[in-house]
């Protein structure tokens, strides 16, 4: 309550052009305030990857040669104070799709990771129990996967006025999905950071992942 209260007394100090914006964006800076508590409970109770799966994904070990790996982070959003803006982790719950079938659903600061057969594939993400009608609102991210390829993707939320732009699949892990060597220091490799939990799909058919 202490940062509800926070963020509504800091929008209701903001002065110049935003005293003409209207109360979406002043909505819009209130959640991006509240945001600094900390990450919302999660959605759906995750279900952790197996050890040796979990391990090759936070040191991003590509698979043999009859597969390809996909690593899909919780993404980032833009945020707005007012009198700045910057990147930072939305947290939203995503339900993914690969091929248009959903796979699972992916909390804040969570990472999904699952092999699939060489090919051609489509992927995907809308809000938890948007339900398919949303992936209208959706922009797929097309990828014709290679054997021992590994693929990092991440769940980007588009908070401009562009609805049909809502939805991304980017590549990379985002601003805060992965520890790099500045991040880790001593020049240590990139690994996935310690405040990601790595997570499989439950709902993943034999069909696609492996």
């Amino acid at each position: 309550m202490r940062c509800v209260a926070r963020a509504v007394s800091e929008v209701r100090s903001l002065r110049g052009p935003w005293a003409a914006v209207g109360k979406v964006l002043a909505s819009f800076a209130v959640l991006s305030l509240v945001s600094a508590c900390g990450p919302p409970a999660k959605s759906v109770q995750p279900v952790s990857a197996d050890s040796a799966m979990t391990i090759a994904a936070v040191s991003f070990a590509k698979p043999p040669a009859d597969r390809a790996r996909v690593i899909i982070f919780s993404g980032d959003a833009w945020r707005y104070t007012g009198s700045s803006s910057y990147i930072g982790p939305h947290y939203r719950a995503a339900d993914i799709y690969v091929n248009d079938t959903k796979i699972g659903t992916l909390n804040g600061l969570e990472a999904m990771v699952f092999d699939v057969a060489p090919g051609q594939y489509s992927f995907r993400w809308v809000e938890y129990k948007q339900g398919a009608e949303a992936l209208k609102t959706a922009t797929p991210s097309l990828h014709n996967l290679n054997g021992g390829g590994l693929l990092i993707l991440n769940t980007y939320y588009d908070s401009g006025l562009m609805v049909s732009n809502r939805y991304e699949m980017r590549p990379g892990p985002g601003n805060y999905g992965a520890m790099t060597s500045e991040r880790g220091g001593g020049g240590r490799p990139l690994r996935i950071a310690p405040d990601y939990m790595v997570v499989r799909p439950v709902s993943c058919p034999p069909s696609i992942c492996l």
